[in-house]
């Protein structure tokens, strides 16, 4: 059946062509059902009017709709009327048909973008809803004219039609919708022994003199072609099996044809018999074919994720590894070409080892805590910058972990992003060196100073120790910038950095604040005869020359120094021993000048020339 095809291309057909097309095919259906229908009762042993009326509904135009209903409605009367049915009968009949299109339509089409789609479980239960709706519906309404008009019991009359409507209904809107299809359809070849399959099991039942329980064949092989073509195709198969049932038991073939009620009478059972087989069969073939898609989509959908997931993996700028927490520690379970070389080795080789070995053991500490956190639900994730050593050099790296997945047989795994930071790092180094670092000298520059010196002073408060500022200049520091240079000037300041910092103490610090001028900050002195001492170790290292560019300079200091407490003020010790210093330096220089008496009665303090 192409009827795949012909929907495709049904927007090009004129309306009017349209609603004939369903309109013979109710006239053609409704009279196949009357002419085969059995002796017992009269009534047909399946009804398609409705169905094919929903079919119309669910493809034609919305302006096409009332058209539509009176064409159907038309062509069930004319059908009834050749079938030797009353004029009353068939009208009402007919009008029954269309008022239950209309009900099954509006729930389908209900709060819904497209009404024709089936493709998940959610949509089955609303058409299965709206089948059974109006099946009932219809079937209420027959019973109350079979009841009036004919002579028939309300109840059988009721029930043969729900069963008749809901089976076709059921099986003739199948073609319109959108139903999902199988991943790979079958070949021409299966195709065709699928039906072989259908032709073989509907001769099995109907066979005469049947009476053994060989339905469920029906709906197996229809099932098989389901699953391997398209549900169309199995609808049509299923209209093909529903026809040769009816015309079959109508000629008291089959398991359902001698069926009789409690008092051994021939009843319309066989009739309701039919109509449960191909109603059953239809919901059992849509509910697997719908739950079968669904599965399939879902596996697409995760084959698709774990494909862009590998991609993404493999090809990521980062570092990313899978770990699995163990007691021995994080294992790798994989990991990319990107964190094997920050690891400093091949993918193969660190594969199912375990990760950490390179981590500091305190770092690691902080790693596996992390990990337990995770796995009892108090973190999200971690992150940090940990030093990684790799082939004997300290590697910086930013590592972010996270839960990843949950497997049975994986066990619960989290994911490590690693970035090498090295360079940033050693970027933000220089920088904090231009920041708190004299570019020349590499001494710490006056900002370092004052940090040093507010630490010092805590230091010495809490301690109750004495603190000692030196305040250095050099003497006759014009002259030789004029005679030599500025260049070999600044080759003196270097020089003379290093001698400083090689004679004070491990916890003294030496800055250069601008030109020629320096401060040596003395922390933790319990007596004026420690800085001394490193003043006169100062001094002492200045006297020698220095050579540059093999010439021997020499260079002397004046030195400023004052004492203080825990408790001074940093910029007033500063200020004094400069005052010192520049006191010496009107005394001829050379010097050391010692700051006179402070305002701070706490502060000790000397004259004293050296």
């Amino acid at each position: 059946m192409q009827l795949p095809t012909t929907v495709r291309s049904w927007q090009a057909w004129p309306a009017s062509l349209q609603v004939l097309l369903f309109a013979l095919l109710v006239y053609l259906f409704g009279s196949l059902a009357i002419m085969v229908r059995p002796s017992v009762g009269g009534a047909a042993l399946w009804w398609p009017g409705a169905g094919i009326a929903v079919l119309g509904l669910l493809l034609v135009e919305r302006r096409q709709r009332p058209a539509l209903l009176l064409a159907v409605t038309a062509a069930s009367v004319l059908s009834s009327l050749v079938g030797g049915r009353g004029a009353s009968i068939a009208v009402l009949f007919a009008l029954i048909n269309a008022l239950e299109a209309v009900l099954v339509h509006a729930i389908l089409a209900r709060r819904r973008p497209d009404p024709r789609a089936l493709e998940d479980l959610h949509d089955l239960r609303r058409l299965l809803a709206a089948v059974l709706i109006g099946a009932a519906t219809a079937g209420l309404a027959v019973g109350v004219v079979a009841t009036s008009l004919l002579d028939a019991t309300f109840l059988t009359a009721a029930a043969s039609a729900t069963a008749s409507h809901a089976g076709a209904v059921l099986m003739l809107v199948i073609v319109g919708l959108q139903a999902p299809t199988p991943r790979v359809e079958a070949s021409d070849l299966e195709q065709g022994m699928q039906w072989v399959a259908v032709a073989v099991a509907t001769v099995l039942v109907f066979s005469p003199r049947q009476a053994l329980p060989l339905a469920f064949l029906l709906p197996v092989s229809i099932l098989w072609g389901a699953l391997r073509s398209s549900i169309r195709a199995a609808s049509l198969q299923l209209l093909t099996v529903s026809i040769l049932a009816s015309v079959f038991t109508a000629q008291g073939r089959g398991p359902f044809a001698t069926a009789t009620d409690l008092t051994g009478r021939s009843t319309h059972l066989s009739i309701i018999l039919v109509q449960m087989l191909v109603l059953s069969s239809a919901a059992v073939l849509l509910t697997v074919v719908v739950t079968v898609a669904q599965r399939r989509a879902a596996l697409l959908d995760v084959t698709r994720s774990e494909e862009l997931f590998r991609v993404g993996f493999t090809s990521s700028l980062l570092g990313l590894l899978l770990l699995r927490p163990e007691a021995e520690g994080l294992r790798i379970v994989e990991l990319n070409g990107v964190a094997a070389r920050l690891l400093g080795t091949s993918s193969d080789r660190l594969a199912g080892s375990l990760w950490g070995a390179p981590l500091a053991p305190a770092d690691l500490d902080l790693v596996d805590e992390a990990v337990a956190a995770m796995a009892q639900g108090d973190s999200t994730g971690w992150h940090a910058e940990l030093p990684i050593e790799v082939h004997g050099q300290v590697r910086w790296c930013e590592v972010a972990i996270s839960p990843a997945v949950e497997a049975a047989a994986a066990g619960n795994l989290v994911t490590v992003q690693m970035v090498d930071v090295t360079s940033r790092r050693e970027a933000e180094e220089r920088l904090a060196q231009l920041a708190l670092r004299d570019g020349l000298t590499g001494l710490a520059n006056r900002v370092l100073l004052e940090d040093r010196l507010e630490q010092a002073l805590a230091d010495c408060r809490r301690m109750g120790l004495l603190i000692g500022i030196a305040f250095l200049d050099l003497d006759g520091f014009k002259l030789i910038n004029d005679v030599h240079g500025h260049a070999v000037g600044d080759r003196f300041l270097v020089a003379l950095g290093e001698r400083l910092s090689a004679v004070v103490r491990r916890t003294d610090t030496v800055a250069r604040i601008g030109g020629d001028e320096f401060v040596v900050v003395c922390p933790g002195l319990t007596g004026p005869e420690e800085l001394d001492d490193v003043v006169a170790r100062i001094r002492e290292a200045v006297r020698a020359p220095v050579t540059v560019q093999g010439m021997a300079i020499h260079g002397d200091l004046s030195i400023g120094t004052t004492l203080g407490r825990g408790d001074s003020e940093p910029r007033e010790l500063l200020r004094r021993a400069d005052a010192a210093m520049y006191a010496q330096k009107r005394a001829g220089g050379g010097r050391t000048h010692e700051a006179p008496a402070a305002t701070d009665a706490a502060t000790p303090t000397r004259a004293v020339s050296h």
